[in-house]
């Protein structure tokens, strides 16, 4: 037996029991489902039936992966900060908030230790600043950040110097002196290590006198300024009374010093009364009804 033959004699069994199982369980008599079995055509089932070959199942080829090759890049690169870095940051924060141009100075109480952080972006952060305004001497508070973490904060005793040009006496000036510009001259000095404040530049020197003296080679303050007085006591000086389109002129003696706005006494030399007049110039007086 070849192997088609055996292949149709499998399907020729498998349809016949089929059919049998199919015609036992319909009703009617033994004999007629037996008839029936036999005039079934067998060879134009078998021929009309086509057995398929089984499909195959498509292979699936797995590449193989490629090794994870792993490249040592080394230690990541490192900058150091150090104190200078440090106190150059600290410095213009304090500038920016404090509106400072003139040339200002930050030193450190005591040494700040260098640190190693990752190569990029860094940044010094100062968290308060000083309450009254820049001293000579106050605590900062400061963080280092870099990468977008912190490093670390501090807290550190800080020295501030602020040098600006300010009126330094050339020679020795007394009280009572009248000041002039060739008495003084402009040089650099610590404002923030003055215990009084500075004249302002530009201000008019002979508009004033020593009210106190002062050393050579020290600052002009404010406290050693007093207003020249343009009437001075036991001075003649001319009255001028006015009211409306008429006006009286007359000479008064001062009894008083007095300044450009200030109110004397001054007595009339043709009455010999006392008059109060307010200073208007050198050696002049007004009077008001």
């Amino acid at each position: 037996m070849n192997l088609d033959k055996a292949r149709k004699a499998m399907l020729t069994a498998l349809l016949i029991g089929q059919l049998g199982n199919a015609l036992w369980a319909v009703d009617g008599p033994r004999q007629d489902k037996k008839t029936m079995l036999a005039s079934v055509d067998l060879d134009g089932l078998l021929h009309s039936t086509r057995v398929e070959p089984p499909k195959e199942e498509p292979k699936v080829v797995v590449k193989p992966k490629k090794p994870v090759v792993e490249i040592d890049r080394g230690p990541a690169l490192k900058v150091k900060i150090d104190e200078k870095m440090v106190i150059d940051s600290i410095r213009h924060q304090l500038a920016d908030q404090f509106g400072v141009t003139q040339d200002m100075r930050v030193y450190f109480d005591r040494p700040w230790k260098a640190i190693d952080v990752d190569q990029g972006h860094w940044e010094i952060a100062v968290t308060s600043f000083p309450s009254q305004g820049l001293r000579s001497r106050f605590y900062l508070n400061f963080e280092l950040w870099s990468g977008g973490s912190r490093v670390g904060s501090w807290q550190e005793g800080v020295r501030c110097e602020l040098w600006m040009e300010a009126y330094v006496a050339n020679q020795r000036v007394n009280r009572g002196d009248v000041f002039n510009e060739g008495m003084f001259s402009l040089q650099p000095v610590d404002v923030l290590g003055l215990y009084q404040t500075p004249v302002d530049l530009g201000t008019p020197l002979n508009e004033y006198i020593a009210a106190n003296g002062v050393k050579a080679g020290d600052p002009l303050y404010w406290r050693d300024l007093k207003e020249r007085p343009l009437v001075r006591r036991n001075q003649i000086v001319e009255v001028v009374a006015r009211e409306g389109w008429m006006k009286i002129s007359l000479k008064g003696k001062a009894l008083e010093d007095g300044v450009k706005g200030q109110v004397i006494r001054v007595r009339n030399l043709q009455s010999y009364r006392d008059i109060q007049a307010e200073v208007v110039g050198v050696s002049k007086a007004r009077v008001y009804f």
